[in-house]
């Protein structure tokens, strides 16, 4: 069938400064897409995508460590 309109394809590997790829460029989508941030989706997480990933994670209770892993992932399933 067809994926809910939140099913990022996050992917399961964890997210970090540096990271290059489908999962990075989720996020970054994500982030545009819910959180208002004006990244290119670039699928390369720079130090730009790292500090909207911080102020999201703030935003939603989570440590703000800039790490996109199973907690990040699970609450932005839930946005």
């Amino acid at each position: 069938g067809t994926p809910p309109p939140n099913a990022y394809a996050f992917g399961t590997v964890l997210v970090k400064a540096g990271t290059t790829g489908e999962a990075c460029k989720a996020w970054q989508i994500f982030f545009n897409t819910k959180f208002g941030a004006k990244l290119a989706p670039d699928g390369i997480c720079g130090p730009l995508t790292i500090a909207v990933a911080k102020a999201w994670q703030a935003s939603v209770g989570l440590a703000a460590d800039g790490l996109l892993g199973p907690m990040s992932r699970a609450k932005a399933m839930m946005q």
